[in-house]
């Protein structure tokens, strides 16, 4: 509605039937018989039961993101069964092409009425590592030291904020995170959400008690899941100082408001099938809209401790 005459005029407005209009006067009644966001209505849903619906746009669209994300929202709030995936990319040639390897399986799978799977799998081992205790042992609170670890120097230290998801998740995360940590060459900060909220601490008594042990020289990134995404989130947007970055899996943020910090850098991602698909869509927006530096991915899964440990690994890559 808001496009300049030329560019109106010569892509959409024949297509539309709506040349030399401006403003609502370009959806035209031919334009709403077509559109999604007209047709995807309460009354219209359960007719695209038996339709396979596959969206997929990177994350560096100017604003086709914007329009699929909302098409996203839209179809979820009306129980219209899809896929969607955002992945780092733009409007290229690459990005398609690489786009057609998930893409061309899902397409063979409907032809032969077969269901797409779930989620991606993942294996992670679980490693031994020797940490230190901080806090009240029982909120989970521990300090891995990197294997070349100098007392003399500073550290960047990555905060890890978990939430039970069952009894080996939180032993194959710290795996797949401290192998990260160890390559940067990171101090690693974990603790348990649920714990903390149990002996009335909050990140930043976790960040006071690591920060006895080591020199952090101020740099400090987090790295939460489900509420510890909430409670990462919460402390970044409070102070901008307190996290140069920030990296949300399936972060719980159905309820907040979506402030974040402008000097602070946010990588987040949530499966399709998420509780916080709305949450998620918000925050791209707000970071898209202010100019705030952000990574957004949308992967395929349910909210699970597999689908969880994969979101990990797509942040970890950031890391």
């Amino acid at each position: 509605m808001t496009e300049p005459s030329g560019g109106w005029d010569g892509q959409w407005g024949y297509i539309f039937g709506g040349e030399g209009r401006m403003g609502q006067a370009r959806l035209t009644p031919y334009y709403k018989e077509h559109s999604p966001f007209y047709f995807f209505n309460p009354e219209t849903a359960a007719s695209f039961d038996n339709v396979k619906f596959f969206l997929d746009c990177g994350d560096d669209e100017e604003q086709l993101l914007v329009a699929n994300d909302t098409l996203h929202v839209l179809m979820r709030s009306l129980g219209i069964n899809h896929e969607f995936r955002v992945r780092n990319g733009a409007h290229t040639s690459d990005y398609w092409k690489k786009a057609m390897y998930e893409v061309l399986p899902y397409i063979e799978n409907s032809f032969n009425g077969l269901k797409y799977k779930e989620e991606e799998t993942i294996q992670t081992d679980i490693s031994e590592y020797t940490y230190l205790d901080i806090l009240n042992e029982s909120c989970g609170g521990r300090l891995y030291f990197p294997a070349d670890y100098k007392e003399t120097s500073a550290y960047t230290a990555l905060y890890y904020v978990y939430s039970d998801m069952g009894e080996d998740f939180p032993a194959k995360s710290i795996t797949q995170i401290k192998k990260a940590t160890d390559a940067k060459g990171y101090v690693l900060v974990t603790c348990n959400s649920d714990s903390l909220a149990a002996y009335g601490k909050d990140i930043q008594d976790v960040i006071d008690a690591a920060e006895k042990e080591f020199s952090s020289g101020g740099t400090r990134k987090g790295l939460g899941i489900l509420d510890g995404g909430e409670i990462l989130f919460n402390a970044s947007a409070r102070d901008e100082s307190v996290f140069t970055s920030v990296y949300l899996a399936e972060a719980a943020m159905d309820d907040l408001d979506v402030n974040p910090s402008h000097g602070v850098a946010y990588y987040f991602c949530v499966s399709d099938q998420s509780r916080y698909y709305v949450a998620a869509d918000l925050l791209y927006r707000y970071c898209k809209e202010h100019d705030i530096n952000y990574e957004y991915r949308v992967y395929n899964g349910v909210e699970s401790a597999n689908s969880v440990l994969y979101a990990i690994s797509l942040l970890i890559n950031n890391i």
